[in-house]
C-alpha cells in the first residue's frame, strides 16, 4: 500500500510523489524528498497537509513558487524553505493519506496560476 502525494522542488516544479504507507517507512521517505533530517508539517483548514524541511531555514534556500502556493491555499507563513510535499492528514487520527483528486487538481491548479502569473517578487513583497 502507498500514499500518493504532490511535491514542489525548489526549482517550483511540480512532481507526483508514491511515499510509503507505514508510519517509520513514511517518515524515512518524507525526510528523503525534503532532504532532511527533520520535518515539519504546515496544517491548512481541513485534512490539506504540506511537510517541509523544519531546518530549512538554515539549511535550504527560499521556495517562492511553494511559498505562494501554500499561501493561496491558506498558509500564513509568508515564506518557506526547500522543497514541500502535500498529503491529505486525517483530522481525527492525524495519520497521513493520498490526496483525493480533487484536492491534487486544487494544487496543481494553483501552481499553475502562480506560475502563469509572473507576479511572484510582487506577491512575495506582500502586494496584492
Amino acid at each position: 500500500m502507498s500514499i500518493h502525494g504532490l511535491r514542489i522542488g525548489l526549482d517550483g516544479h511540480l512532481e507526483e510523489l508514491v511515499l510509503p504507507a507505514d508510519p517509520a517507512d513514511l517518515a524515512t521517505a518524507l525526510n528523503t524528498a525534503l532532504d532532511s533530517r527533520v520535518f515539519d508539517l504546515v496544517r491548512f483548514d481541513g485534512d490539506l497537509d504540506l511537510f517541509v524541511d523544519d531546518e530549512g531555514i538554515y539549511t535550504s534556500q527560499p521556495n517562492p513558487v511553494m511559498s505562494i502556493v501554500a499561501r493561496w491555499l491558506g498558509c500564513e507563513q509568508s515564506l518557506l524553505f526547500g522543497p514541500g510535499v502535500f498529503l491529505r492528514g486525517d483530522p481525527r487520527t492525524g495519520d497521513s493519506l493520498s490526496l483525493t483528486t480533487d484536492q491534487q487538481r486544487l494544487i496543481a491548479r494553483t501552481h499553475e496560476s502562480v506560475l502563469r502569473t509572473g507576479r511572484l517578487a510582487a506577491l512575495l513583497r506582500g502586494a496584492p
